[in-house]
């Protein structure tokens, strides 16, 4: 047999080798139609039109591309962002069999340009100025991360606000504020 037929023989031996491999392997879905649906994402990855199971009592509503609503009035959130990540507000009813109250949160992340210092005093003299108690653990300027807890108690209701400053890069931080308010269980 000649060298070029050798060639040839084991050139075509690859390709049915590669023909096979893919039938097999690479052809098959991961997911196929009749066993799962895929949907179309938005800009910021989230699934358009998808439906997830409900827990009774619970509602769940994003805001894509907008700060959520339920945020406190004046709090010092970047007003056009660089990219927003996540904004939702959620609330469970109150459930008398479990003594369990009413309560929701406001969840708001996002990238900004603005100086982290300068984020965490804004945040800082907010809370301060609406009464909260402030927990902070103010970061060195080495440090990357800036955390305010803030609780508030009236006589209907406890907030608790958490804001975390991560700072990405020297032109970037990432901000995240999330709000919980419940009502006090009277019978505790």
């Amino acid at each position: 047999m000649s060298r070029n037929s050798k060639i040839f023989i084991s050139i075509l031996i690859l390709l049915g080798l590669f023909s096979l491999i893919y039938k097999f392997y690479l052809s098959k879905e991961v997911c196929p139609p009749d066993k799962c649906k895929v949907y179309e994402t938005d800009a910021n990855g989230n699934s358009i039109d998808a439906t997830f199971p409900k827990e009774a009592g619970r509602l769940h509503k994003d805001f894509i591309g907008t700060p959520p609503i339920g945020l406190p009035a004046g709090i010092p959130v970047d007003p056009k962002p660089l990219k927003i990540l996540t904004s939702y507000m959620e609330s469970v009813e109150a459930n008398e069999g479990s003594n369990e109250p009413f309560h929701s949160q406001v969840t708001y992340s996002y990238i900004t340009s603005q100086d982290a210092t300068t984020l965490f005093g804004n945040f800082e003299k907010y809370l301060k100025d609406k009464g909260y108690n402030v927990n902070l653990d103010k970061a060195s300027v080495d440090q990357p991360i800036y955390k305010l807890f803030g609780e508030k108690i009236s006589a209907q209701t406890n907030q608790i606000i958490t804001i975390n400053i991560f700072r990405q890069n020297q032109f970037e931080n990432m901000v995240s504020v999330s709000l919980v308010v419940s009502d006090i269980n009277k019978k505790q």
